[in-house]
């Protein structure tokens, strides 16, 4: 390339110069310019010079080693995503049944509800088989406590007595399984009913207890409009301490006996066994009203009594308060009649979780209207 290029392509090409990006015969080119142009040598003055690179000193990227890598990048994004697909769904999903079972509330889908309730009520049956008594009380319901007010039934103290009924519970657990290891405790809750909308829709939880011995309880466990629960016994493994219990966790729910019960079947066979007793009773304890020795000893006074020409004409049972001995009784009235004339036989049945206890001769009084002393004398008797 001759040296007559003008000052154009000169400057065209200084800054190819510069970087070393000119073949050898224009940089050459470019070097005798500006010998002899001032301006040209003054504008290639000002630019630096950028080493050329070495090619042969270039090292040659491994294209196995790149691919590699970018397919381990491109295979941890893809882990990375999976992962997080996984958990999105671990949680989204189980949110989405649980919020169906919430708004439809049918036994086969469970809801936030039923999972709450599973977890206060396995909490409950821990604190039982632990011996925790203040944790079950504070979960247990009081509304047959306050049934029983609103039956006029006053109560100054109802602490007591469902204290009463806390402690009873808690020692005849202890009697029945105290000795036993509990080996697993089964807790499932569903709603009551094949469908509702309602959100007060009540929820049913079963509960099995296993013991390492074999033995096995199962309970119900129900929330009452209170907010607590009422515990139902049932069924459980044959144990001679095991019904005690049974009858104190189901008095602690219901505290009167039904209005009509054993003795007052007695009265109406006039005697007969009442061999349907317990068909009519919805749970065991006090709607049992006596043992069954007791049973006995009382039927057989009811028949003499009708076997003597006797008749009943009407008896009440009204459940009482007893402040003194803090203590629940029926107050018993008995009216009957000879060919004479009336005697009313008025007695207190004191009642605990074990059933009904028998009055003493001391409990007793009779009220005559004109009947033979025969009457009144087996009248206050009919309970022995």
């Amino acid at each position: 390339m001759k040296n007559h290029l003008n000052c154009d392509i000169i400057r065209d090409l200084i800054p190819l110069d510069s970087e070393g990006l000119c073949s050898e015969e224009a940089a050459k080119a470019v070097r005798e310019h500006i010998e002899q142009c001032e301006s040209c040598r003054l504008l290639r003055e000002n630019l630096p010079d950028v080493p050329s690179p070495d090619a042969g000193n270039v090292p040659v990227p491994d294209e196995g080693k790149a691919f590699r890598k970018v397919r381990r990048k491109m295979k941890r994004s893809r882990l990375g995503t999976i992962l997080l697909s996984i958990a999105l769904a671990a949680v989204v999903l189980p949110v989405g049944y649980l919020t169906a079972g919430q708004v439809m509330k049918i036994q086969e889908v469970q809801s936030f509800s039923t999972v709450w309730q599973s977890i206060e009520v396995r909490q409950m049956v821990k604190a039982l088989t632990e011996g925790d008594m203040e944790t079950y009380q504070k979960m247990m319901t009081w509304m047959d406590m306050t049934e029983i007010n609103s039956m006029e039934v006053q109560i100054t103290d109802m602490y007591t007595l469902h204290e009463q009924d806390v402690k009873n519970i808690g020692e005849t657990y202890a009697a029945a399984y105290g000795d036993a290891k509990v080996k697993n405790i089964d807790v499932e809750s569903q709603h009551v009913g094949l469908y509702s909308m309602e959100d007060n829709t009540s929820i049913d939880t079963q509960v099995v207890i296993r013991y390492e011995d074999g033995r096995q309880l199962s309970l119900e466990v129900v929330r009452d409009v209170d907010g607590l629960f009422s515990v139902y016994v049932l069924q459980q493994s044959e144990h001679p301490k095991a019904d005690a219990f049974e009858y104190a966790v189901n008095y602690a729910d219901y505290h009167e006996p039904v209005p009509y019960g054993w003795f007052e079947m007695l009265l109406e066979t006039k005697g007969e066994p009442a061999n349907e007793k317990r068909l009519n009773f919805m749970m065991k304890g006090v709607l049992d009203r006596f043992d069954d020795a007791y049973d006995a000893q009382v039927e057989e006074a009811v028949t003499a009594f009708y076997k003597k020409g006797y008749e009943v004409d009407n008896c009440i049972m009204e459940l009482c308060y007893d402040e003194e001995r803090e203590q629940l009784y029926q107050d018993f009235i008995l009216t009957a009649h000879d060919a004479q004339g009336s005697a009313v036989m008025q007695t207190r049945l004191y009642q605990t979780y074990l059933g009904m206890i028998p009055p003493t001769a001391e409990m007793v009084t009779v009220h005559t209207d004109g009947c033979t002393e025969a009457l009144a004398e087996d009248v206050a008797k009919i309970f022995g």
